[in-house]
């Protein structure tokens, strides 16, 4: 596993990149809330709502992107991910 950083704004911002098999991850939203979706997330309403200081696991399927939105201002988010390099 893997722990990446993230500053979301209000533009969706790519947190897990597409892989060849489906995988759980673990989104933390540290300071702020985040709304996550897909590529094409042009507002909050468009995501599932992530508050400030939760943390939610995931079913990202095989070759699927997940993006986050932050429709306030900025959110810290941390992504705990498979490693492909394990």
């Amino acid at each position: 596993m893997k722990a990446n950083k993230f500053t979301v704004n209000t533009t969706a911002t790519k947190l897990v990149t597409a892989e060849p098999m489906t995988r759980t991850v673990y989104i933390h939203s540290s300071s702020g809330s985040v709304y996550l979706g897909g590529p094409t997330m042009a507002a909050t309403s468009d995501g599932l709502h992530v508050p400030n200081g939760d943390t939610i696991a995931i079913t990202v399927p095989a070759n699927e992107t997940l993006y986050g939105i932050d429709g306030a201002g900025t959110a810290t988010v941390i992504v705990l991910d498979w490693d492909a390099a394990e």
